[in-house]
């Protein structure tokens, strides 16, 4: 999901099984961090506070590492957060604020249905 003008990008994903976090620049993955926490993995009163504190710690990391200030190119245009944590404002709405940045959301992966339950 590279920006039109082909600046960097940093994408969140939070999905059901998975939050990924990645910077893309130059239409190439440039980092990522992965967690294996996702929307059916926390407790629904820690769901958003939990989704959100994890997505920004893989913010952090990659930022700490960045040498060429991508990051803080792809967060003046506002991340953009997809997946089925992406759906849920109390969870973008505590990025946003943390970051002191506008996020964009889009639409994620359609979820997997086992072709038994269709």
């Amino acid at each position: 999901m590279p920006a039109v003008d082909g600046g960097p990008v940093l994408v969140v994903d939070m999905g059901a099984e998975l939050t990924e976090v990645a910077l893309l620049a130059d239409g190439l993955i440039a980092d990522a961090r992965q967690a294996y926490t996702g929307l059916t993995d926390l407790e629904p009163d820690a769901l958003p506070a939990g989704l959100a504190v994890g997505a920004l710690d893989m913010i952090a990391a990659i930022w700490r590492e960045d040498r060429h200030g991508a990051v803080r190119a792809a967060l003046r245009r506002g991340p953009v957060l997809i997946g089925g944590g992406a759906l849920r404002s109390d969870v973008t709405g505590l990025i946003g604020p943390r970051l002191g940045v506008t996020v964009r959301t889009r639409p994620g992966p359609a979820p997997f249905v086992p072709e038994r339950l269709r």
